[in-house]
Formats: structure tokens, sequence, C-alpha cells
């Protein structure tokens, strides 16, 4: 799947490799191409899993925890190591406000988790 915006190709591939920006705004589009193409999506969850781990910027750690639960609840994404990585993860963001939409993110994993 490719889209032209602005004379650029948008495929999946490119957000792959525009994941390596070191900004913001580019990793943010590109999450949003990736998870729209409905293509790799394990592998989309393994790298919103390593924003988690390594980006400090909140946008990006909101959006890949949103995208994340996301591609889990609605089973797009069925690796057990996956989910409990993101369930370990999400699970030890420390309680302020700044990170309250990763904690309501981690709060609809847990839900989705207790239904199955």
């Amino acid at each position: 799947m490719s889209k032209y915006i602005g004379g650029y190709e948008l495929s999946v591939e490119r957000a792959k490799e525009l994941c390596k920006s070191i900004d913001t705004e580019d990793i943010l589009d590109r999450i949003s191409i990736w998870v729209s193409s409905y293509k790799d999506l394990t592998e989309l969850a393994s790298t919103l899993i390593m924003f988690l781990e390594t980006n400090s910027d909140i946008y990006i750690q909101e959006s890949a925890s949103q995208n994340l639960v996301e591609l889990i609840t609605d089973e797009f994404v069925t690796d057990e190591i996956i989910i409990r990585k993101a369930l370990r993860i999400l699970g030890s963001v420390e309680d302020s406000e700044i990170n309250s939409d990763i904690k309501y993110s981690h709060k609809l994993l847990l839900d989705f988790i207790n239904r199955n």
C-alpha cells in the first residue's frame, strides 16, 4: 500500500525506515502510516515496544502505547511474548499527570487480558 502526499511515496517500507528518524513529528507520522497500512503488525508492535523502552519523548510514548494497546485489543497482534512485554512496560510507567494516557493504556490492556 502506497500513498502519495506532497510528491513523496508513503509506503510501509518508507514508514519503517523513517521510524528511525530523530524528529518527533516524522516518527509520529510514520507510526500513523504504518498502523493504517495493516501490514507487518507484529513487527510494528515490536517497534512500538522499542519506542516505549528507549524514547523519552512523551508524545512518542503516548502514541506508541495507544497504538500498541489497540493492536492487541483489536487482536491484530496475538503474540503472547509481545503482550506480556507490553503489559510489563506499560505497568512500569510511574503514576503522574504527564503519564496518565500511558497508564490508561495499561488499564485498557489489563481489562482486555482479564476478559479473555
